[in-house]
C-alpha cells in the first residue's frame, strides 16, 4: 500500500501554476520513501542502462544534513536521463495521446518504458513532492520473475539494441545462477498460473522472441506494403 501526505498536491498546485510557457509541459516526479524507515529516501528519479534500473543515490538518509544540502537534493542541471517512476509523477496532458501510451503487454516496468518515451521533455523534482511504499525486496514474488526478465528484454531492445545484442545470453545465465545459489528455486521453477505449464523465466524469454518475430515480420510487411504504393 502507498501512502501521501495530501500536501501534496497543494504544493504540485502551487508549481504548475507558475510555470514559464517554455516550461509548460515538463514532468514533475516525486521521491519514493521507505514506509518502514520513513526517513530514508529509496530513489528520487532512476536512469536505465544495461537492462539494469539505476538509482545514483539510493537509501538517502534525509536526517542528515550533509544529504539534504547536497548538490543533487538543491540543483536541477542534473537530470539528463532521468526518468520519473509512477509511484508519484505527474505528466502534462499532452504527453497522453493514442501513440505515446505504454505498452499494453507491460504489467511491470511499463513507466519505465513511457518514462524514458517523455525524457525529452524534461524533468523535475521537488522537495514535498513524494510518497511513502514497502521496500522493494518486500514487493516481489516469484511470478514477476516473468515479467521482469520479458519486459526488460523489451526495453532494452528499444533503446539499446546493440548492448542487447551483444550481452543477452550471459545476461539470462547470470540471472539464472543467482536464483540458484541464492536458494529461490521456486521463482526459476514456478509454474504459470493459467497453464500450469512451462518454466516462468524460461517461457518469458521465449515469448520474448516470438513477439519480435512477430513485430519485425509486421515492420517488413508495411515496408512492402509501402513501397508498392499503399496498395496490397
Amino acid at each position: 500500500m502507498q501512502f501521501f501526505d495530501p500536501e501534496l498536491f497543494v504544493r504540485l498546485y502551487g508549481f504548475l501554476s507558475c510555470l514559464r510557457e517554455e516550461y509548460r509541459e515538463i514532468t514533475v516526479a516525486g521521491a519514493l520513501m521507505r514506509e518502514d524507515f520513513p526517513y530514508i529516501q529509496h530513489a528520487v528519479g532512476e536512469w536505465y542502462g544495461q537492462f539494469k534500473v539505476h538509482n545514483d543515490h539510493i537509501m538517502a538518509d534525509m536526517r542528515e544534513f550533509s544529504t539534504c544540502t547536497s548538490d543533487w537534493m538543491t540543483r536541477v542541471d542534473d537530470t539528463k536521463n532521468i526518468y520519473g517512476t509512477w509511484w508519484c509523477c505527474c505528466y502534462h496532458m499532452n504527453a497522453i495521446t493514442k501513440e505515446n501510451l505504454p505498452l499494453p503487454i507491460f504489467v511491470h516496468h511499463d513507466d519505465i518504458q513511457f518514462g524514458l518515451k517523455q525524457m525529452d521533455i524534461g524533468i523535475v523534482f521537488l522537495n514535498g513532492i513524494n510518497v511513502w511504499y514497502q521496500g522493494f525486496e518486500l514487493v516481489f514474488p516469484g511470478v514477476k520473475q516473468y515479467y521482469n526478465m520479458r519486459n526488460t528484454l523489451i526495453t532494452s531492445i528499444l533503446y539499446e539494441p546493440e548492448y542487447l545484442k551483444k550481452h543477452l545470453k550471459a545476461w539470462a545465465i547470470k540471472r539464472y545462477i543467482g536464483m540458484l545459489i541464492s536458494y529461490r528455486h521456486k521463482r526459476i521453477l514456478l509454474y504459470e498460473p493459467a497453464t500450469g505449464k512451462g518454466c516462468i523465466m524460461k517461457r518469458s524469454n521465449k515469448e520474448f522472441i516470438k513477439g519480435f518475430l512477430r513485430v519485425t515480420k509486421m515492420a517488413v510487411a508495411v515496408d512492402v506494403w509501402k513501397l508498392g504504393g499503399g496498395i496490397w
